[in-house]
Protein backbone atom coordinates (compact mmCIF):
# COMPACT_ATOMS: atom_id res chain seq x y z
CA UNK A 1 0.00 0.00 0.00
CA UNK A 2 1.36 3.41 -0.90
CA UNK A 3 1.24 6.54 1.20
CA UNK A 4 -2.01 7.66 -0.45
CA UNK A 5 -3.76 4.41 0.52
CA UNK A 6 -3.76 2.77 -2.89
CA UNK A 7 -3.48 -1.00 -3.19
CA UNK A 8 -1.26 -1.86 -6.18
CA UNK A 9 -2.09 -4.27 -8.98
CA UNK A 10 0.58 -6.68 -7.76
CA UNK A 11 1.89 -7.20 -4.23
CA UNK A 12 4.75 -6.60 -3.73
CA UNK A 13 4.43 -3.60 -6.06
CA UNK A 14 5.93 -3.98 -9.54
CA UNK A 15 6.90 -0.59 -10.93
CA UNK A 16 5.98 -1.49 -14.53
CA UNK A 17 2.34 -2.12 -13.55
CA UNK A 18 -0.12 0.60 -12.63
CA UNK A 19 0.07 1.59 -8.99
CA UNK A 20 -3.60 0.91 -8.19
CA UNK A 21 -5.45 -2.34 -8.68
CA UNK A 22 -8.78 -0.68 -9.34
CA UNK A 23 -12.37 -1.57 -8.44
CA UNK A 24 -13.06 -5.16 -7.29
CA UNK A 25 -9.34 -5.95 -7.41
CA UNK A 26 -7.79 -3.53 -4.92
CA UNK A 27 -10.85 -4.09 -2.72
CA UNK A 28 -9.29 -7.42 -1.74
CA UNK A 29 -7.67 -5.53 1.15
CA UNK A 30 -11.15 -5.29 2.72
CA UNK A 31 -12.84 -8.39 1.31
CA UNK A 32 -10.11 -10.93 2.11
CA UNK A 33 -9.68 -10.11 5.83
CA UNK A 34 -13.46 -10.16 6.22
CA UNK A 35 -13.68 -13.52 4.47
CA UNK A 36 -10.97 -14.98 6.71
CA UNK A 37 -12.85 -13.69 9.74
CA UNK A 38 -16.04 -15.39 8.51
CA UNK A 39 -14.13 -18.64 8.11
CA UNK A 40 -12.29 -18.63 11.44
CA UNK A 41 -14.14 -16.24 13.75
CA UNK A 42 -10.83 -14.71 14.83
CA UNK A 43 -10.87 -10.91 15.05
CA UNK A 44 -7.07 -10.67 15.04
CA UNK A 45 -6.97 -10.60 11.23
CA UNK A 46 -9.37 -7.65 11.30
CA UNK A 47 -7.34 -5.84 13.94
CA UNK A 48 -4.14 -6.41 12.03
CA UNK A 49 -5.58 -5.17 8.74
CA UNK A 50 -7.67 -2.30 10.13
CA UNK A 51 -5.03 0.39 9.41
CA UNK A 52 -4.62 -0.80 5.81
CA UNK A 53 -8.37 -0.97 5.24
CA UNK A 54 -9.04 2.48 6.69
CA UNK A 55 -6.26 4.07 4.60
CA UNK A 56 -7.74 2.43 1.51
CA UNK A 57 -11.21 3.78 2.33
CA UNK A 58 -9.75 7.25 2.88
CA UNK A 59 -8.17 7.04 -0.56
CA UNK A 60 -11.58 6.24 -2.07
CA UNK A 61 -13.29 9.03 -0.13
CA UNK A 62 -10.76 11.61 -1.31
CA UNK A 63 -11.00 10.59 -4.95
CA UNK A 64 -14.64 9.56 -5.52
CA UNK A 65 -16.39 12.81 -6.48
CA UNK A 66 -20.02 12.79 -5.38
CA UNK A 67 -19.47 9.20 -4.17
CA UNK A 68 -18.91 7.87 -7.72
CA UNK A 69 -15.76 5.79 -8.19
CA UNK A 70 -13.79 5.18 -11.40
CA UNK A 71 -15.69 7.75 -13.45
CA UNK A 72 -14.29 10.37 -15.83
CA UNK A 73 -12.32 11.98 -12.98
CA UNK A 74 -10.11 8.90 -12.56
CA UNK A 75 -7.00 8.41 -14.69
CA UNK A 76 -7.02 4.66 -14.01
CA UNK A 77 -10.44 3.04 -13.97
CA UNK A 78 -9.34 -0.52 -13.22
CA UNK A 79 -9.37 -3.86 -15.00
CA UNK A 80 -13.14 -4.06 -15.20
CA UNK A 81 -15.12 -7.28 -15.50
CA UNK A 82 -12.12 -9.12 -16.89
CA UNK A 83 -12.93 -11.90 -19.40
CA UNK A 84 -16.62 -11.07 -19.63
CA UNK A 85 -18.22 -12.41 -22.81
CA UNK A 86 -19.64 -9.73 -25.12
CA UNK A 87 -21.02 -7.86 -22.10
CA UNK A 88 -18.94 -4.91 -20.94
CA UNK A 89 -19.92 -3.33 -17.63
CA UNK A 90 -18.71 0.29 -17.29
CA UNK A 91 -15.91 0.95 -14.78
CA UNK A 92 -17.89 3.57 -12.86
CA UNK A 93 -20.71 1.05 -12.34
CA UNK A 94 -18.29 -1.56 -10.99
CA UNK A 95 -16.33 1.02 -9.03
CA UNK A 96 -19.31 2.57 -7.29
CA UNK A 97 -20.90 -0.80 -6.55
CA UNK A 98 -17.72 -2.05 -4.88
CA UNK A 99 -17.25 1.26 -3.06
CA UNK A 100 -20.65 0.69 -1.45
CA UNK A 101 -19.78 -2.95 -0.75
CA UNK A 102 -16.51 -2.06 0.95
CA UNK A 103 -18.24 0.57 3.09
CA UNK A 104 -20.81 -2.03 4.15
CA UNK A 105 -18.08 -4.52 5.04
CA UNK A 106 -16.16 -1.86 6.96
CA UNK A 107 -19.24 -1.21 9.08
CA UNK A 108 -19.48 -4.93 9.86
CA UNK A 109 -15.78 -5.11 10.63
CA UNK A 110 -16.03 -2.10 12.92
CA UNK A 111 -18.84 -3.79 14.85
CA UNK A 112 -16.79 -6.97 15.17
CA UNK A 113 -14.01 -4.83 16.66
CA UNK A 114 -16.44 -2.95 18.95
CA UNK A 115 -15.80 0.32 17.11
CA UNK A 116 -19.32 1.74 17.27
CA UNK A 117 -18.45 5.22 16.01
CA UNK A 118 -16.60 3.81 13.01
CA UNK A 119 -19.49 1.47 12.27
CA UNK A 120 -21.92 4.40 12.19
CA UNK A 121 -19.56 6.37 9.95
CA UNK A 122 -19.26 3.56 7.43
CA UNK A 123 -23.01 2.87 7.52
CA UNK A 124 -23.57 6.50 6.54
CA UNK A 125 -20.92 6.32 3.82
CA UNK A 126 -22.46 3.17 2.40
CA UNK A 127 -25.88 4.81 2.17
CA UNK A 128 -24.44 7.90 0.49
CA UNK A 129 -22.67 5.74 -2.09
CA UNK A 130 -25.78 3.64 -2.62
CA UNK A 131 -27.87 6.75 -3.28
CA UNK A 132 -25.26 8.05 -5.70
CA UNK A 133 -25.30 4.66 -7.46
CA UNK A 134 -29.09 4.76 -7.81
CA UNK A 135 -28.96 8.33 -9.08
CA UNK A 136 -26.45 7.43 -11.77
CA UNK A 137 -27.48 3.93 -12.83
CA UNK A 138 -31.22 3.53 -12.13
CA UNK A 139 -33.81 5.18 -14.39
CA UNK A 140 -37.10 6.75 -13.39
CA UNK A 141 -38.86 3.40 -13.74
CA UNK A 142 -36.49 1.68 -11.33
CA UNK A 143 -34.56 -0.26 -13.98
CA UNK A 144 -30.80 -0.42 -14.30
CA UNK A 145 -29.40 1.57 -17.22
CA UNK A 146 -26.53 -0.94 -17.54
CA UNK A 147 -28.01 -4.22 -18.74
CA UNK A 148 -25.33 -6.86 -18.31
CA UNK A 149 -25.44 -9.96 -16.15
CA UNK A 150 -22.66 -8.56 -13.99
CA UNK A 151 -24.54 -5.29 -13.49
CA UNK A 152 -27.65 -7.10 -12.29
CA UNK A 153 -25.58 -9.40 -10.08
CA UNK A 154 -23.69 -6.59 -8.35
CA UNK A 155 -26.81 -4.48 -7.83
CA UNK A 156 -28.63 -7.42 -6.25
CA UNK A 157 -25.78 -9.00 -4.29
CA UNK A 158 -24.71 -5.68 -2.74
CA UNK A 159 -28.33 -4.62 -2.03
CA UNK A 160 -27.99 -1.41 -4.02
CA UNK A 161 -31.54 -1.34 -5.39
CA UNK A 162 -34.68 -0.32 -3.56
CA UNK A 163 -36.56 -3.45 -2.52
CA UNK A 164 -39.45 -2.87 -4.92
CA UNK A 165 -37.06 -2.90 -7.90
CA UNK A 166 -35.18 -6.12 -7.11
CA UNK A 167 -37.67 -8.49 -8.72
CA UNK A 168 -37.40 -6.69 -12.06
CA UNK A 169 -33.60 -6.88 -11.92
CA UNK A 170 -33.78 -10.61 -11.22
CA UNK A 171 -36.14 -11.15 -14.15
CA UNK A 172 -33.80 -9.22 -16.43
CA UNK A 173 -30.81 -11.26 -15.23
CA UNK A 174 -32.60 -14.56 -15.88
CA UNK A 175 -33.84 -13.34 -19.28
CA UNK A 176 -30.27 -12.51 -20.30
CA UNK A 177 -29.05 -15.95 -19.23
CA UNK A 178 -31.91 -17.61 -21.13
CA UNK A 179 -31.17 -15.52 -24.23
CA UNK A 180 -27.67 -17.05 -24.21
CA UNK A 181 -29.06 -20.59 -24.06
CA UNK A 182 -28.37 -20.81 -20.31
CA UNK A 183 -24.81 -19.47 -20.45
CA UNK A 184 -23.13 -16.82 -18.35
CA UNK A 185 -21.51 -13.67 -19.74
CA UNK A 186 -19.95 -12.56 -16.46
CA UNK A 187 -16.21 -12.04 -16.03
CA UNK A 188 -14.03 -12.02 -12.94
CA UNK A 189 -16.21 -9.42 -11.22
CA UNK A 190 -19.64 -10.94 -11.67
CA UNK A 191 -19.00 -14.68 -11.77
CA UNK A 192 -18.20 -15.23 -8.05
CA UNK A 193 -21.59 -13.80 -7.04
CA UNK A 194 -23.79 -15.03 -9.90
CA UNK A 195 -25.13 -18.26 -8.43
CA UNK A 196 -25.33 -16.75 -4.95
CA UNK A 197 -27.74 -14.14 -6.33
CA UNK A 198 -29.84 -16.66 -8.26
CA UNK A 199 -30.08 -18.89 -5.19
CA UNK A 200 -30.85 -16.08 -2.78
CA UNK A 201 -33.69 -14.76 -4.94
CA UNK A 202 -35.30 -18.12 -5.60
CA UNK A 203 -33.95 -19.18 -8.99
CA UNK A 204 -32.01 -22.24 -7.92
CA UNK A 205 -33.08 -23.88 -11.17
CA UNK A 206 -31.13 -21.32 -13.18
CA UNK A 207 -28.16 -21.58 -10.82
CA UNK A 208 -27.97 -25.33 -11.39
CA UNK A 209 -28.41 -24.90 -15.15
CA UNK A 210 -25.31 -22.70 -15.14
CA UNK A 211 -23.42 -24.96 -12.75
CA UNK A 212 -24.05 -28.06 -14.87
CA UNK A 213 -23.47 -26.32 -18.22
CA UNK A 214 -21.01 -28.36 -20.30
CA UNK A 215 -20.52 -25.97 -23.24
CA UNK A 216 -18.64 -22.69 -23.36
Amino acid sequence: QDAEGRIPSVVPHVATLYHEGGPAWADACVICPWTLYLCYGDTRILEQCWPTMTRFMQFLERNAKNFIRADEHWKWKGYGDWLSIDAETPPDFIGTAFYAHCAALMAKIARALARADDAAKYDALRENVRRAFVGRFVDSGGELTVKTQTAYVLALHFDLLDEQHRAAALRALVADIESRDMHLSTGFVGTPYLNHVLTRFGRVDVAYALLMQKTF
